[in-house]
C-alpha cells in the first residue's frame, strides 16, 4: 500500500527555453526487472504540440527510428538524462505529436533519502509549464502548469511472491467532443499481474499540478475508466479542457479505495469541445477489416503484426482525412489511401515488428477523422509480444499451485484468493491469513474475533447484540417491565428483543 514512506525518485525539470502552451499530456508506468531486483524499468509516453521544440515528428522520423530531443531533462539519482523520445504518432489535423522511451535505474546505486529508512515505495514526478489555455468550472480560463506523477512499491507481494508491476495505459493527446452530443471517453488499461484496476481524478492526491478540474457535465466510472459526457446535465463551453487521471491496481478481492493501490499510474490528455451543425449520429465509423475494441493478439518470437484500419465518413459529401493512432515504438503506418470506388472510405496499413526489449503487453488505439473534423469512436486493443513460443505451465498439474495458476509470457506464477497469502517457502502454497492476529481492531471492543479459513467472523460478547463490528448492550425488557406483554402472557427475553407466549 502506498503511504508516507514515499521517496521522490525522479523529477523532470523544464528547460528554461521551453515554449509555453506546448504540453499535450502523457503517462508513465514502472515495472521491476524479474532477474535483478535492483533494477526498475519505466516506460513513458509524452505528447507535445507538433510545432513545438520537442522535435520534428513525422512519418520519416517514425520509419527511421529517429530519436527526438524532447523538452527538458530527467533528474534521476544517477544524474540528469535528456527527456528524449522516439516518435510514434502525430496528427497534422490536430497539431499534436507523441513519443515513447524508457529509463532503467539501479536502485542499489540510487542516491535517495527516506523518511523512515525504507526504500520500497518510490515516486516519479514530471512537471513544467504549460498546458494550452484551458477552461475551468465557472468558465474561467488559465494556463496551468502540468505534473505527471507515478508511484510504485518494490516490496514483495504476499499473494504472488514477486514485486508488483504497475498497470499500463494509453491515450490520444486530444479528444474532440461536440458540445451538443453525448459522448464517452474510454481510457484503456492492462495489468500483467491480473489485478483489479480503477481510476480517479488526480486531484484526490494533488497529482495534477494546476490542471486538476474534472470534465464538466460528465461522470467518471472508476471501474471502467470511462468519462461519460451527458448533455442533459448541461453543454460544454467550446474550448479546451485539461484532464488528469490516476490509475491504481489492487490485489483480487481487495477493496479498491483511492490511495490504497499497489501503484499509481497517471494518464493526462486534452479535451476540445466544439460546436457543429453535423447531426450527432453522423460521426465517421471504423469498418471492414479494422480490429475490434478489446481484441487481444499474441505475437510469437520473430512474429510481425499486420492490420488494416478502415473507416467511412457518414456525413453526405464528407471524406476520411486521417486515421490517427496511439502506437507502440516501431509501428509503421502507411499513407492514407482513399477507395477510388467509394470516396467516403479510406484505409491505412499497420505493420509492427517488436523487439526483445518489447516483451509483454502494449496498448494500440486508433480512430478516424472526416473532412468535417468529426471523429469516430476510439478503439483500443492489446498486443502481447511473448518473444518465444510460450508454454502454458499452468496446463501441467496447475503449475503445482495450491490454488490459482496465472500463465505469463515465458513464465507463470501462483496466486491466492482473498484472505490467503502465498507461502514464502515455495511461492506455490496458499496459507491462511489470521486476520484477527494481524488487526486486533477488526471487531467491536465488546466482541470476539474468530479466525476462519480464508476469512474471519466477529461475535458479540455475552450481554451484547449486533453484527460483531457494532455491539450494543442487550436490554432484558421482561425484567425491567418495558415488554408491553398482556398480564396473562409469559415474556421471554431474546437477544435484542423479547417474545410473547400466551
Amino acid at each position: 500500500m502506498l503511504g508516507p514512506s514515499t521517496v521522490v525518485f525522479f523529477t523532470l525539470l523544464a528547460a528554461a527555453s521551453v515554449e509555453a502552451s506546448h504540453f499535450r499530456g502523457g503517462t508513465i508506468s514502472c515495472t521491476p526487472d524479474m532477474d535483478n531486483m535492483d533494477l526498475v524499468h519505466c516506460n513513458y509516453r509524452m505528447g507535445w504540440r507538433l510545432s513545438s521544440n520537442a522535435g520534428e515528428c513525422d512519418q520519416f522520423a517514425i520509419d527511421n527510428n529517429v530519436l527526438m530531443g524532447g523538452e527538458g531533462t530527467w533528474d534521476t539519482p544517477i544524474g540528469r538524462v535528456p527527456a528524449s523520445f522516439y516518435c510514434t504518432d502525430f496528427s497534422e489535423q490536430e497539431d499534436w505529436q507523441q513519443g515513447v522511451n524508457s529509463l532503467t535505474v539501479n536502485l542499489r546505486d540510487a542516491n535517495v533519502t527516506t523518511t523512515n529508512g525504507t526504500t520500497d515505495t518510490y515516486t516519479i514526478s514530471f512537471d513544467g509549464c504549460c498546458w494550452i489555455t484551458v477552461i475551468r468550472p465557472g468558465n474561467g480560463t488559465h494556463d496551468p502548469d502540468w505534473q505527471v506523477t507515478t508511484q510504485f512499491d518494490m516490496s514483495r507481494r504476499a499473494d504472488t511472491g514477486r514485486p508488483n508491476s504497475s498497470p499500463i495505459t494509453a491515450s490520444s493527446a486530444i479528444y474532440r467532443v461536440q458540445s451538443s452530443c453525448d459522448d464517452v471517453i474510454r481510457i484503456p488499461t492492462e495489468d500483467s499481474d491480473g489485478d483489479t484496476v480503477k481510476c480517479y481524478y488526480s486531484s484526490v492526491f494533488a497529482e495534477c499540478g494546476e490542471a486538476c478540474d474534472p470534465l464538466p457535465f460528465s461522470q467518471l466510472n472508476e471501474d471502467t475508466c470511462e468519462i461519460t459526457y451527458n448533455t442533459t446535465h448541461g453543454e460544454l463551453t467550446p474550448g479546451w479542457y485539461a484532464i488528469a487521471l490516476t490509475i491504481e491496481d489492487y490485489p483480487p478481492g481487495a477493496a479498491g479505495t483511492a490511495g490504497s493501490g499497489l501503484s499509481r499510474v497517471p494518464v493526462q490528455f486534452l479535451v476540445n469541445a466544439y460546436t457543429s451543425n453535423t447531426p450527432c449520429s453522423l460521426k465517421p465509423q471504423l469498418v471492414g477489416r479494422t480490429p475490434e475494441a478489446g481484441d487481444r493478439v499474441v505475437i510469437p518470437a520473430g512474429g510481425v503484426y499486420h492490420a488494416v484500419l478502415e473507416a467511412e465518413a457518414a456525413s453526405p459529401g464528407a471524406s476520411i482525412v486521417e486515421i490517427s493512432t496511439v502506437s507502440p515504438h516501431g509501428m509503421i503506418k502507411s499513407d492514407l489511401v482513399t477507395d477510388p470506388d467509394m470516396p467516403h472510405r479510406a484505409s491505412v496499413n499497420i505493420t509492427w515488428s517488436p523487439t526483445l526489449a518489447q516483451l509483454g503487453q502494449h496498448i494500440f488505439c486508433f480512430r478516424a477523422q472526416d473532412s468535417n473534423m468529426e471523429n469516430s469512436d476510439q478503439r483500443c486493443m492489446t498486443l502481447v509480444y511473448i518473444g518465444t513460443h510460450d508454454v502454458d505451465e499452468c496446463m501441467d498439474n496447475n503449475g503445482n499451485c495450491s490454488h490459482a495458476c496465472v500463465n505469463t509470457a515465458g513464465s507463470y506464477h501462483c496466486a491466492c484468493p482473498g484472505g490467503m497469502v502465498l507461502s514464502q517457502e515455495d511461492n506455490k502454497e496458499c496459507e491462511d491469513i489470521d486476520e484477527c492476529a494481524r488487526n486486533p481492531e477488526l471487531c467491536h471492543d465488546n466482541a470476539e474475533c474468530i479466525n476462519t479459513y480464508g476469512s474471519y467472523i466477529c461475535e458479540c460478547d455475552v450481554g451484547y447484540v449486533g453484527d460483531g463490528t457494532v455491539c450494543r448492550i442487550d436490554v432484558d425488557e421482561c425484567a425491567n417491565g418495558t415488554h408491553g406483554c398482556h398480564e396473562h402472557a409469559h415474556c421471554i427475553d431474546l437477544p435484542g428483543s423479547h417474545e410473547l407466549h400466551l
